[in-house]
């Protein structure tokens, strides 16, 4: 596993890089850190990453990728509301 070194976890943000070490020789896995990265003086993390997305900065969030955003995830059966939403716009356009 691959941490940011301002990396922390768990209840109160106390986990740290060295609990995550201890955690990863108990479950079989190797952690090592890596040095923050620095764009147009910017500190790339996923809080800005979720930043740049919730202001609707869809260039932003992909200059801090280095690739295009994309999420996926499988549709479950629900209230309709994507339906009727679609059909709504439909009606508007027309």
């Amino acid at each position: 596993m691959l941490i940011g070194d301002d990396f922390r976890f768990g209840s109160g943000r106390s986990g740290d890089f060295e609990l995550m070490k201890k955690i990863g020789a108990l479950h079989g896995f190797e952690v090592q850190a890596m040095h923050s990265v620095v764009h147009d003086n910017v500190r790339i993390s996923s809080t800005a990453v979720r930043a740049a997305l919730a202001e609707g900065r869809m260039d932003v969030a992909q200059s801090y990728l280095g690739r295009p955003y994309s999420i996926s995830g499988r549709v479950e059966h629900g209230d309709g509301m994507g339906k009727r939403l679609w059909l709504s716009d439909r009606q508007i356009s027309s």
